[in-house]
């Protein structure tokens, strides 16, 4: 059995590029809405706390376990799912583009492994994870490796594999309402809350 747990010195200069378009975004949604600024500070505390919990669980918990007969699946709040080897159709490597499609642009190594139905059971990205580690996995797993030559956009990997991207990779506007919807809400909790 082979265990793989994700790399944090992988995904930190993520987190790195993240903090200027955070930071920008923060003093955008502070000129536009005008809030008062105790609210705002409540509310992007709370989304930094929740944020770095999260990303803390996430490479504390996670972990992947895999031999032919079964891939295990812990997630970043340490619960487990087993996927049984037979109900594994196959893993897919593709190089995906990570701002844009110019041919210039810098593109990543993503896997999924896809079940039966056509649903990802893992996703994994060349911002955590290695090449190396991904032709290791489907290894282990002993499933058919399909890999894509050309470099394909979220939207081009979502029409060739409809069910493989998850819920915000597949609607980024949808992703984007509701984080919009989601800051709105928490406004009108912290505001109620002063009032009082």
């Amino acid at each position: 059995m082979r265990s793989y747990v994700p790399r944090y010195s992988a995904y930190r200069p993520r987190l790195l590029r993240t903090l200027p378009v955070l930071a920008i975004l923060v003093v955008l949604v502070y000129w536009r809405f005008r809030q008062p600024s105790s609210v705002f500070l409540i509310e992007w505390i709370a989304v930094l706390v929740l944020a770095a919990a999260y990303t803390m669980l996430y490479f504390h918990n996670t972990r992947f376990l895999a031999n032919p007969r079964s891939l295990t699946i812990r997630n970043a709040f340490a619960t487990s799912h087993t996927v049984a080897q037979h109900h594994l159709d196959r893993a897919v490597i593709v190089e995906s583009y990570v701002t844009s499609k110019n041919p210039d642009a810098r593109a990543i190594p993503r896997m999924f492994i896809l079940d039966d139905e056509g649903h990802s059971v893992l996703r994994w990205s060349g911002q955590v994870w290695t090449a190396t580690q991904m032709h290791e996995l489907v290894d282990a797993l002993d499933i058919p490796l399909t890999v894509l030559p050309m470099r394909l956009g979220s939207a081009d990997i979502h029409r060739r594999y409809p069910r493989a991207l998850g819920f915000w990779e597949a609607n980024p506007v949808a992703g984007a309402v509701l984080a919009i919807l989601a800051l709105v809400g928490l406004t009108i909790i912290v505001l109620t809350g002063l009032g009082r």
